[in-house]
């Protein structure tokens, strides 16, 4: 994300960042911006404003980034603050980690994309946006989120203290592929925790079924895409996505209220708990050696 105080080098110590922050819109403060401090799992918790389009900013910011990188549908993160989802075109600093398409991109020429194309990928840019293509961005964050990703990261993290990620540590979680109707499922569960996960009240009365989908579903499914080969190896047959499947249903774009929304999140949840097949492969999957370990750190 970007630095909202200003460019030390020609403009030093001309306002800081708190001078350019409102917590309601005003004729300048036009911008909905966060920090890594307002967001949390699934959640934007808070959102301010920071001033805009004006003599000092984004003109004279210390780093203004490009706009394009905050109005396409995005993930954010912080540091050690879990991911959510944002298309509102939300603007945050650089607590955040912004994660964007590189097809959302394709139109953007600028130092920042070119060398990190060097630095990262052996692909040419319309090879990198063809292959962002055949990844949905919440299917991303479902497995960005996930028990397994905060396992793997921090065996590779760089800075001292567990859990910490920098920016380029999460360019080297390996997104597994698959298709895009395979990827509904974990989209469909994405939207789920995202609607449950909204409003503080809803985390508080929803609390267990956040926890079942979250914990027992979500991280499941990604032990079952990172380890099928090995559990297959281990004489442990599974098919969770297959069996968990046929019973989501899409809230995104529906018309209903909140509670109507609640209700059929509520019965999804009740008919997979209520599926014996469903529970013995969950218990089989978080059996698994490997997958105890993970639990267990």
């Amino acid at each position: 994300g970007l630095k909202p105080n200003s460019d030390e080098r020609y403009w030093k110590g001309e306002f800081k960042k708190d001078d350019l922050i409102s917590d309601v819109p005003t004729k300048i403060n036009t911008k909905p911006y966060v920090e890594a401090k307002y967001i949390s799992r699934y959640r934007i918790n808070k959102i301010k404003y920071l001033e805009w389009d004006t003599e000092r900013s984004p003109k004279k910011l210390a780093r203004p980034t490009f706009p394009e990188l905050y109005i396409h549908p995005k993930i954010i993160r912080g540091a050690t603050v879990d991911g959510t989802y944002d298309e509102s075109g939300l603007v945050c600093n650089h607590s955040i980690n912004v994660m964007v398409r590189y097809d959302d991109l394709k139109s953007v020429s600028n130092r920042s994309i070119e060398n990190s194309i060097k630095k990262w990928a052996d692909k040419t840019r319309k090879e990198l946006e063809e292959i962002s293509l055949i990844f949905d961005l919440k299917y991303i964050l479902t497995i960005l989120n996930s028990k397994f990703a905060k396992f793997y990261l921090n065996t590779i993290r760089r800075h001292r203290i567990e859990y910490y990620f920098y920016p380029d540590d999460f360019k080297r979680l390996p997104i597994k592929k698959i298709s895009l109707p395979s990827q509904q499922t974990f989209i469909t569960l994405c939207d789920h925790m995202l609607f449950l996960s909204e409003t503080e009240e809803r985390r508080k009365t929803e609390k267990e079924l956040i926890e079942f989908i979250d914990k027992q579903v979500i991280d499941s499914l990604v032990y079952e895409l990172y380890f099928k080969e090995k559990f297959e190896e281990d004489g442990l047959k599974t098919n969770l996505l297959g069996l968990v499947e046929p019973y989501l249903k899409d809230i995104e774009g529906l018309e209903e209220t909140d509670e109507e929304k609640s209700k059929v999140i509520k019965e999804v949840v009740k008919e997979i708990k209520s599926d014996g097949a469903i529970k013995r492969k969950i218990e089989k999957i978080k059996s698994h050696e490997w997958v105890k370990e993970i639990e267990r750190s």
